[in-house]
């Protein structure tokens, strides 16, 4: 759990640490929606490319784009491939990226499931803090009163703190 322990004060003194998330974490709709806005922008960024490095074998952004495309999912037919030093280092990046790109998708679902425990966990802990702050408070009660009866006199009208040695 990243976060940060920050302490609160409960009914009375006793003081109860929580963890608190210091950011805010994108859904799962939210990450997939970076993920596919980043492998659109590569595949267009590296089509673009292509068409300036080899434009020969990549007359039209139409066919860069199905390039791109291809390799960017690591299908790569070979109907169309790039000639030049820039444009296969273009390639390789691409290639690289749709892996990346993968793994990252891969992520986010284990992610959303470990997201989901946790946060069942949470809740348990929780429930415990507040059973744990409602007993500690029970037990200042308690001790509040003991230490009241040791600070009154006792019946020889001496003081019982001072009676006892301490």
């Amino acid at each position: 759990m990243s976060g940060r322990m920050r302490s609160t004060t409960g009914p009375r003194w006793t003081a109860r640490l929580r963890l608190r998330g210091s950011r805010r974490r994108l859904g799962v709709a939210q990450a997939l929606g970076l993920v596919a806005a980043a492998t659109t922008s590569a595949v267009v960024l590296a089509a673009v490319l292509v068409t300036l490095t080899d434009p020969r074998v990549f007359p039209n952004l139409g066919v860069a784009l199905w390039w791109a495309a291809t390799t960017i999912t690591t299908v790569g037919y070979g109907d169309v491939v790039p000639l030049s030093a820039i444009g296969r280092a273009v390639g390789a990046v691409l290639m690289f990226g749709g892996v990346g790109a993968l793994a990252f998708v891969t992520a986010i679902a284990a992610s959303s499931i470990v997201v989901g425990e946790v946060e069942e966990e949470e809740r348990e802990i929780e429930a415990y803090e507040r059973r744990l702050a409602r007993r500690l408070d029970r037990l200042e009660t308690r001790l509040a009163r003991i230490e009241r009866l040791l600070r009154a006199p006792g019946p020889d009208g001496r003081d019982r703190v001072a009676n006892s040695g301490s």
